[in-house]
């Protein structure tokens, strides 16, 4: 050890300060680093649905909320509803074909509209395209974000029976 007296000063006390100091920052940038990393929860809320959807089919009525409406680019533009059961368990999808979404009838023989409507394990059970049969969607309302529309047609259920689509309606907010 070296001890000095006056205006000198000690080097040993000098070098355990700044060795203290270096060791307190590096253990607060730690904090702070690991601190950052943490998982954002609030970001995996489900968002709140923006709408509803129902229809029947032999007598059953289907319904839930719509959780998604985005457009798909292209040529035309694929614009896509995208909903669920109250209990989560089943999927729906309903897609619309053109330039762009205006109020009027929207045929599946005429590749403009089709619809999926699957179970958890995304097994088909009911499904409506141009190959299977007419389908029809007539948009009601466009406006801003607001969209209704009503469907019905013909559909394939699980089995591959021909079915009935009635009485569909489709809104969001």
């Amino acid at each position: 050890m070296e001890y000095t007296s006056g205006n000198h000063k000690c080097p040993n006390l000098q070098n355990r300060t700044m060795k203290s100091f270096k060791i307190l920052l590096y253990t607060f940038l730690i904090a702070v680093f690991f601190n950052s990393c943490a998982k954002e929860y609030s970001s995996e809320i489900i968002a709140p649905p923006t709408g509803f959807w129902q229809f029947t089919s032999s007598n059953t009525t289907y319904s839930g909320y719509v959780s998604d409406f985005h457009v798909n680019g292209g040529t035309p533009n694929q614009y896509s509803f995208t909903g669920k059961t109250k209990d989560g368990s089943q999927t729906f999808l309903l897609y619309l074909y053109a330039d762009s979404l205006v109020a009027g009838t929207y045929k599946a023989s005429q590749f403009k509209a089709s619809l999926s409507y699957t179970g958890s394990a995304i097994q088909p059970i009911y499904s409506a395209n141009q190959q299977i049969g007419e389908f029809i969607v007539n948009v009601i309302s466009v406006k801003s974000t607001i969209i209704d529309l009503t469907f019905s047609g013909t559909a394939l259920d699980a089995n591959g029976n021909q079915v009935q689509i009635t009485n569909g309606k489709l809104s969001i907010n």
